[in-house]
């Protein structure tokens, strides 16, 4: 598969997964999952009289859970990227937020030859990504792909 095609094709999916990761909205998933690790479950049978209380708490029971299925899923997709190098680049690029030179220098490669392989990464991670919260239930999937229709 040709990877400038790709790119041509598929720039609203890249940016789309640039922006979970930039604008906060993994790091929100991860502080979620991270606090409710815990939880194994809610005890509904308190207070019954406040109807109004108990779907509160079963609502954030449930985004808890769909918390962890989500970065379950993230750390899923990234597995099973099909290279070592494109996991490096989207690991270090997306989730630890490393300078880019640091990163292409260290897998010695060139700084075009970088971006090229971060937004390949970027575009078959959106895909594995959505199928993976689907395999691991995710009740509202985060759908990081984009389709143009042209």
């Amino acid at each position: 598969m040709d990877i400038r095609k790709i790119e041509e094709n598929n720039r609203p999916t890249v940016n789309s997964v640039r922006r979970f990761f930039k604008n906060g909205k993994y790091d929100k998933y991860l502080n979620i999952a991270t606090a409710a690790s815990g939880i194994t479950s809610i005890d509904f049978t308190k207070n019954t009289s406040k109807k109004t209380y108990t779907d509160h708490m079963e609502k954030i029971y449930l985004k808890a859970i769909d918390a962890q299925k989500i970065i379950q899923s993230v750390n899923e997709a990234i597995d099973l990227l099909p290279s070592s190098r494109l996991k490096t680049i989207l690991i270090r690029s997306c989730l630890k937020r490393e300078y880019t030179y640091n990163i292409y220098a260290a897998l010695h490669i060139e700084r075009s030859q970088f971006f090229t392989l971060k937004r390949y990464a970027m575009y078959l991670f959106a895909d594995l990504f959505l199928m993976r919260q689907l395999a691991n239930g995710v009740s509202s999937p985060v759908d990081l792909t984009a389709f143009d229709n042209k």
